[in-house]
């Protein structure tokens, strides 16, 4: 291989390796944005229960589980979250 052929490979690694930075630099932010907005509102999954018979009065999470369940839920995502942006 010539001078050359070792330059433009080299050129080509790193080009590659920025790459793969930016890509997963947009891929933590997409995560982190996501859980921030669900924490932010405070969203939570629905429980599919509902108070009445006709199914249109459901029952929320805090409801069903309790406050402490809410609560953790929300430390489960954010601790997901944090462990896939960090490794």
């Amino acid at each position: 291989m010539s001078n050359v052929d070792d330059r433009i490979t080299m050129l080509e690694d790193l080009l590659a390796k920025e790459t793969n930075a930016r890509i997963r630099a947009e891929m933590d932010k997409e995560i982190l944005a996501g859980v921030l907005s669900k924490v932010s509102f405070w969203q939570l999954p629905p429980t599919n229960a509902f108070w009445d018979t006709e199914q249109s009065i459901p029952i929320d999470y805090g409801a069903m589980y309790g406050k402490d369940a809410e609560r953790e839920y929300i430390q489960a995502l954010c601790s997901t979250a944090l462990e896939e942006v960090l490794h």
